[in-house]
């Protein structure tokens, strides 16, 4: 649909989801790729919001395929940007932002893949 639209943007929110979907049928080699290329649209498209969500799903399947050393620079990338909003955002909005239930399941799961080794 995002392509019919002609909204990249769409396309890559898809992607994202697409590659969330991925490691979750434990295909991380895909969600890896799929992720990365998506984060790297969100970087040049300066969206930082759904960019740290890409990288966190490229440190869980890099978790995934054994290179936790990776996993943990990945994962420290997605926590600068999620760092980020806070200084981009006012207050209110990126405590509502945290509040969320899909952000903080992320949170922690950023948390585990920032700390494992």
């Amino acid at each position: 649909m995002g392509e019919k639209a002609g909204s990249a943007l769409l396309v890559a929110r898809a992607r994202l989801a697409y590659a969330e979907a991925l490691l979750a049928e434990g295909e991380a080699q895909r969600a890896r790729d799929t992720a990365f290329t998506v984060q790297q649209w969100f970087a040049a498209a300066g969206n930082p919001e759904a960019e740290w969500r890409a990288w966190l799903v490229v440190s869980g399947a890099q978790k995934a395929l054994g290179d936790s050393a990776k996993s943990r620079e990945s994962a420290q990338k997605a926590a600068q940007l999620l760092a980020t909003l806070a200084q981009k955002w006012d207050s209110d909005s990126y405590k509502s932002y945290l509040d969320r239930p899909d952000i903080q399941d992320r949170d922690r799961q950023l948390a585990k893949l920032a700390a494992a080794r």
